[in-house]
């Protein structure tokens, strides 16, 4: 259930309350004296209360998916005790090309457990491509049997759609697909994070493969991820 409706109803009967002294303030008014200018000003009032609430509600649900931006939000952070953490990152040229993604599998640890790189389908626009690499990485997963997984992304878009947080009917398929295979995992969570701390998967996605071929798995730590993770596992230890 939505963390936010308690606030919302409150919120509503607060505006209720409002309205209801207000009415019977009006009552004991001549309707003649009950001038336009006033009821404009009424709606006027309403319509700020609304907002208001809306303004507080928004901030408490992001509040509740994502942590304050501070410094350790923009780091890489450990999944919790017997989970892992896939990081997944697209790459989007133009609808010419096939897209690309890449993610990477990590520990409680942050022990690097391989990492992949591979060419997808053309897609029309870049919130697909994110889906799309989100799709693979979730077929990934299933295949090496994890039944614990968090798969992290930062179009927060996607993530937004998967977890039902907003409609967009032109991701209904990508949705439905991601979802079945989701299912099949005992325990996958999807969740946005920084862009600062998607550094690996990002870099994953825009390195380009080599001698032509559309997939490759890194069983061992590829040179240029390097410096990259030694820099998410230096940082997940102050967090």
């Amino acid at each position: 259930m939505d963390p936010t409706i308690p606030e919302r109803i409150k919120g509503a009967e607060r505006i209720a309350c409002r309205r209801e002294r207000r009415s019977n303030l009006e009552l004991r008014i001549d309707v003649r004296d009950f001038h336009w200018k006033n009821i404009l000003s009424v709606a006027r009032s309403d319509a700020r209360e609304w907002r208001n609430i809306e303004t507080q509600d928004n901030n408490a649900s992001d509040g509740h998916r994502i942590s304050p931006t501070t410094r350790s939000s923009q780091r890489w952070k450990a999944p919790p005790n017997q989970w892992l953490k896939c990081n997944v990152d697209a790459s989007f040229i133009d609808t010419r090309e096939p897209s690309s993604a890449g993610w990477i599998i990590r520990d409680e640890h942050g022990i690097y457990k391989g990492a992949v790189q591979v060419q997808g389908n053309m897609v029309c626009s870049p919130l697909e491509s994110e889906l799309q690499a989100i799709l693979m990485a979730v077929q990934f997963c299933w295949t090496k049997g994890y039944n614990k997984i968090i798969i992290e992304s930062d179009c927060r878009k996607a993530i937004d759609i998967l977890n039902d947080l907003v409609l967009h009917f032109d991701s209904f398929n990508w949705k439905r697909e991601i979802r079945w295979w989701a299912e099949k995992i005992q325990n996958i969570s999807f969740q946005w994070v920084k862009r600062e701390a998607n550094k690996v998967a990002d870099s994953l996605a825009r390195t380009p493969l080599h001698d032509m071929s559309s997939y490759c798995f890194h069983n061992y730590v590829p040179v240029f991820l390097t410096n990259l993770l030694h820099e998410d596992y230096v940082q997940s230890r102050f967090n």
